[in-house]
């Protein structure tokens, strides 16, 4: 089984669906974790920190910076 690294991060998982769509569609498998720091919330107010984290396979690195590429070019 290989590891899963973080490859990108986000608020919001609404931030983060279009690029779980896109992994999905082209069946890169990724896992999502949470991170929450309850101190923020308790001592600052809301955490302006990342709290979604999509991470990916390391073998499937290049090829999903090519998928984004590919699709910026698009838009």
């Amino acid at each position: 089984m290989s590891n899963y690294f973080t490859y990108a991060r986000f608020q919001t998982m609404d931030d983060a669906e279009m690029l779980t769509d896109m992994l999905t569609r082209h069946s890169v498998k990724y896992r999502i974790e949470h991170e929450a720091n309850q101190l923020d919330k308790i001592y600052l107010g809301e955490s302006l920190d990342p709290l979604f984290v999509i991470k990916i396979q390391q073998k499937d690195f290049r090829s999903v910076n090519k998928l984004l590429s590919s699709q910026a070019d698009a838009d």
